[in-house]
């Protein structure tokens, strides 16, 4: 228990004195956790009648527990100090006070105080459900249909084919959708940035053997680096800029140091096994169909 402890005394300036004026008269509030429940408290209190407005500079902190757990937290403000309109310092004494009570409610049950029960309640709305799936239903019928419609002249013609000689069948024209299987498997042109991109470990390696990728030591240093450092670059930047606001959600240098030091001794020796195992044990490329040397000309078509 602490009883009127003092935070801080702190001269409020004419532009602090403003700027709280204008938080109290359109009600800001603020949000604290304690133990992940919270609490809420306004800034100050604002007499409209008046128009005067009072700053809260006493905090009173009652927390209920159950033998070691925190079961609920109040917050009640109090000592409120007149804002004037003067230009000179306002001294101010910030201070808090806390009690604690026990309490036999259960720790399980300890947000229930918090939801709204008939709020949160799940209806079933069986209407909507069941007009969701007619919708699909009738979305996927008329797919169907218009693919069927659209591919059934190839698919006859394919199957005169099959009776056709292996000369004459790679002869032959082809029509339709199957003018580009030649180029399906072709591999893309920025492989390795393709393959990390495709995932970590066994799965980016197994891209970039899949499609002919040599240079296996830098597909590992892409493949481990390229999320985490572009990761690392945006939080760093913004820890930045939460430092400098003295933001409580800043990043302590500690927690970043055990970031990179699980990348370090877990992230990267995972890609590392991971793409010597695909190499050793991965199965060859077999694709459904030949990829054709020359890349297919796309035709020109208006905008």
């Amino acid at each position: 228990n602490e009883e009127n402890v003092t935070i801080c005394d702190k001269g409020l300036t004419a532009k602090d004195v403003n700027l709280f004026r204008y938080a109290v008269s359109n009600n800001y509030w603020y949000q604290l956790f304690l133990d992940d429940l919270p609490v809420w408290g306004f800034v100050g209190e604002f007499d409209t009648n008046t128009g005067d407005a009072f700053l809260y500079t006493h905090r009173d902190f009652v927390i209920s527990y159950n033998h070691d757990k925190i079961i609920q937290v109040r917050l009640e403000s109090g000592n409120p100090v007149k804002l004037y309109w003067e230009t000179r310092d306002i001294p101010i004494r910030f201070s808090f006070s806390v009690r604690w009570e026990a309490t036999d409610d259960p720790f399980d049950s300890r947000f229930d105080k918090l939801l709204d029960t008939e709020f949160f309640e799940h209806k079933i709305h069986w209407f909507s459900i069941f007009n969701s799936f007619i919708m699909v239903m009738l979305l996927a019928g008329f797919v169907s249909v218009i693919l069927l419609r659209m591919l059934k002249k190839d698919y006859a013609r394919y199957d005169k084919e099959e009776a056709l000689g292996d000369l004459d069948h790679d002869l032959g024209d082809e029509y339709g959708w199957k003018q580009v299987h030649g180029d399906v498997f072709r591999a893309p042109r920025s492989l390795l940035l393709f393959s990390a991109l495709i995932g970590t470990g066994y799965s980016s390696a197994n891209t970039y053997q899949t499609y002919g990728g040599r240079n296996w030591i830098k597909n590992i240093i892409v493949t481990a680096t390229l999320w985490p450092g572009t990761l690392s670059v945006v939080t760093t930047m913004i820890n930045f800029v939460a430092v400098y606001y003295s933001s409580s959600r800043a990043i302590p240098f500690t927690a970043m140091l055990a970031m990179f030091a699980t990348w370090l001794f877990l992230a990267f020796p995972l890609t590392f096994i991971g793409a010597i195992l695909c190499r050793n044990w991965a199965s060859q490329p077999n694709f459904p169909c030949r990829v054709n040397p020359i890349p297919r000309p796309i035709p020109e078509k208006i905008w």
